[in-house]
Formats: structure tokens, C-alpha cells, sequence
């Protein structure tokens, strides 16, 4: 599987960085936010690059994605730094060579193998849940 950062998605913004960076870890706007004690419409700014944040939030924003700050404001470097993201559980895997998988856009599979799973082991239930939510999150985005 290719790096985070080689996908065909548009990443040649900080905003789209963070915007990439969030939904592959399944956060909200608002979720990031209260992680770095902002309100979601400046999350929503930042995303947008109608505001960059100072030095400080965006080391906080890094922190919260679990990404590299470097990559994060220059687009340089490995994604996640030195932090390298746990295998999928087989359970992920599972899921998505099972007809439960067949109408997953290519994206939302990459994104549920590029998660960092931190030893988790969900049930199928909430795969399909989270497969889902990736589905409407990468639909609003048109």
C-alpha cells in the first residue's frame, strides 16, 4: 500500500492535509476542536485555508491527528514521523474480501487499512458501521 501522502488526493494545502489527515482518523470537526480547544468553524477555516493556524495550534493539531508537524504544514517528510501505524486486525481484512465490502469506494477501503488500529480489535459490526460513516464523510465531500 502506498503512503498516506502518495494518494491521488489533492494535498498540496495545509487545509487539505488536515482535512485528509482528520477523517482517516475518523475524527469530526468538532471532535478535533475540543481535542485543541477550538471551536469546529475555525477547524472548519483551517481546512479551508481561510485562517493557518500559529505554530503552537498547529503542533496541537499534529499531536491530536497523530502526524507529523512537518507534514502537516510543509507537506515534507513521512506523514507520520517517527510514529509507524499498527497492521489492521485481521478482522479488517476479513471485512473487506466479504461481500459486506462489495459497494466500498477504493478510498474508504484505504482508509479503513491505513487507520492506526493501536491493538483494537473490532467485530464486524462495527467495521461495517465505521465503512459506512467513511462513506458518507468521503460523499459530503464531493
Amino acid at each position: 500500500m502506498a503512503p498516506l501522502s502518495e494518494m491521488s488526493e489533492d494535498l498540496s494545502t495545509l487545509g487539505k492535509r488536515l482535512k485528509h489527515a482528520r477523517i482517516l482518523r475518523g475524527m469530526t470537526q468538532p471532535e478535533l476542536g475540543s481535542h485543541i480547544g477550538a471551536e469546529s468553524q475555525q477547524i472548519w477555516k483551517y481546512e479551508n485555508d481561510r485562517r493557518e493556524p500559529s505554530g503552537q495550534r498547529l503542533v496541537q493539531i499534529a499531536q491530536a491527528l497523530r502526524v507529523s508537524p512537518y507534514w502537516l504544514a510543509l507537506h515534507q517528510g513521512p506523514r507520520d514521523g517517527s510514529v509507524s501505524p499498527a497492521e489492521p486486525p485481521e478482522g479488517v481484512r476479513e471485512f473487506l474480501s466479504s461481500d459486506l465490502a462489495t459497494g466500498l469506494s477504493a478510498w474508504s477501503r484505504r482508509a479503513l487499512l491505513a487507520m492506526d488500529w493501536d491493538g483494537i480489535e473490532p467485530d464486524v459490526g462495527e467495521i461495517a458501521r465505521l465503512a459506512l460513516e467513511l462513506q458518507r464523510v468521503r460523499g459530503s465531500d464531493g
